[in-house]
């Protein structure tokens, strides 16, 4: 029993370091992407305050800001998918 345990210990100290490939990882930062403009409120519409809400001029103008804010983040949107398309999927 001694002279096996002896050598199974030899063999597992033996065979330690066998298959131990150590491979390097390289990676390349990200390329830059477009970055968006901020989009503040300074730069959406405002409403005239001497009409009411649902005033047909403050309506198209609550659509405007709408539709600038909804560009501003499809222009944000396609920036992530810049970033995700160099990174892979997660």
């Amino acid at each position: 029993m001694r002279r096996a345990s002896g050598l199974l210990i030899f063999l597992m100290l033996g065979s330690a370091g066998c298959g131990s490939v150590r491979y390097e990882t390289v990676r390349t930062p990200p390329e830059a992407c477009p970055r968006p403009a901020p989009l503040t409120a300074a730069d959406l519409p405002a409403l005239d305050p001497d009409l009411p809400l649902d005033a047909p001029a403050n309506v198209e103008t609550l659509l405007r800001r709408h539709s600038l804010i909804k560009a501003a983040v499809r222009e944000r949107e396609r920036a992530l998918d810049c970033y995700e398309v160099q990174t892979g999927p997660k």
